[in-house]
């Protein structure tokens, strides 16, 4: 049986935590495919550690962790800390295969090297984060001494053999797995927003409250949309270290009426399955299991040209969106540009025939993110 070791600073948090949970907990639902998986994470997260460890998966933790405030000599005596436990766990564990998820988990996973095959798993275009020589170079290391890189996307894929200079080969694109809504997520259990809904046709954004997922971008739009939609309703759900700034734009706009903050959810689904159409405002996108989620929930979307043109329009050839492209699986937008995600939402709160086709083609657009899919890739990496 081969043993794998998944590595990264959470259990919960994003995209990259979540797909790591579910990759693990997989492996020991099937134990037919000779796989064990065991995980190791700096910071200690008990329900979620204790959800993983009844599956069947065995979690670690650090000893070694960092906090906010601590000084940067601390933050990197902190960092040889945690090689230096990842290195010893490896070797307990006899690892033949050590996975890491984000980039500073990859360097940590890469310079504990026992001799054990190390595969780092890249969640976005990590060009557009990337504003130091010294970012650059660590991040380039990191992907230069594992011996296999998955990217989460085809336009993930792209970044690291174009921006980073990796041989295509060493390169293999492996979305995240996406389900259908819950049993559960049919019952909500947030009174103020059933309060909210109530006479409102509802557009969705589910994302974390930071800069680069375009939140201003999604508000100015709705004030416009609000001019020729009088019972349109946005509902906002995350959190994330901009929210005090969005809460003061939706007052400025006066638009504090027909705006929910749901804030951070478990559930998102409980939200989507309420509400008439996704709106996905990012800067830049790995691959947005936000987006995923809300077209298995029924919901027709409009994206910008994020990172999203493999899923809403795969074979569109154009370099540049102008105004509303319609994909073959939604509406398209220029990233930033205010003025058209506004028609774009309107166009489809507007085309009943629009909405009704793009909910026809969610199964067909989803196929390639299955349970079935995804992990029949996975195990023939791992």
């Amino acid at each position: 049986m081969k043993k794998v070791l998944m590595f990264t600073h959470h259990l919960s948090g994003g995209g990259a935590e979540k797909a790591m949970c579910i990759i693990a907990a997989w492996f020991a639902r099937h134990p037919e495919k000779d796989i064990e998986a065991s995980v190791m994470v700096v910071y200690d997260d008990v329900g979620k550690r204790m959800e993983l460890e009844k599956q069947g998966v065995r979690v670690y933790v650090t000893k070694a962790r960092s906090k906010n405030d601590d000084p940067v000599v601390v933050k990197g005596i902190n960092v040889l800390r945690k090689i230096r436990e990842l290195k010893k766990k490896k070797k307990e564990l006899a690892v033949d295969t050590c996975l890491s998820f984000l980039p500073g988990s990859d360097i940590i996973n890469v310079l504990s090297d026992i001799g054990e095959r190390r595969v780092v798993s890249v969640r976005s275009r990590e060009s557009e984060f990337v504003h130091s020589v010294w970012k650059k170079l660590y991040v380039k290391t990191a992907y230069k001494r594992s011996d296999l890189i998955t990217a989460v996307s085809d336009a993930v894929n792209r970044d690291v053999v174009g921006f980073f200079g990796e041989d295509p080969g060493r390169v293999v694109t492996i979305p995240n797995i996406i389900y259908p809504p819950a049993p559960e997520d049919h019952e909500c259990g947030d009174s103020g927003f059933l309060s909210f809904a109530q006479g409102k046709r509802l557009v969705i954004c589910v994302g974390r409250l930071s800069p680069e997922k375009g939140h201003r971008t999604l508000l100015g739009a709705f004030a416009k949309v609000l001019g020729d939609i009088k019972d349109a309703g946005l509902v906002l759900v995350g959190d994330g270290p901009v929210r005090k700034d969005i809460e003061g734009y939706v007052r400025t706009l006066g638009i504090a009426d027909r705006v929910y903050f749901a804030g951070y959810s478990t559930r998102p689904a409980q939200y989507l399955l309420r509400s008439e159409i996704f709106v996905l405002p990012s800067d830049v996108e790995g691959m947005p299991n936000a987006l995923l989620e809300a077209i298995a929930c029924g919901l027709p979307s409009v994206s910008t040209d994020c990172g999203v043109r493999e899923i809403i329009f795969p074979s569109m050839a154009e370099e540049k969106v102008t105004g509303v492209v319609e994909g073959t699986y939604g509406l398209l937008t220029p990233v930033g540009d205010e003025e058209a995600l506004a028609c774009g939402i309107k166009r489809l709160l507007e085309d009943a025939p629009l909405r009704d086709r793009y909910r026809a083609l969610g199964e067909k657009c989803l196929a390639p993110y299955s349970e079935e899919a995804v992990m029949d890739k996975w195990t023939s990496v791992l």
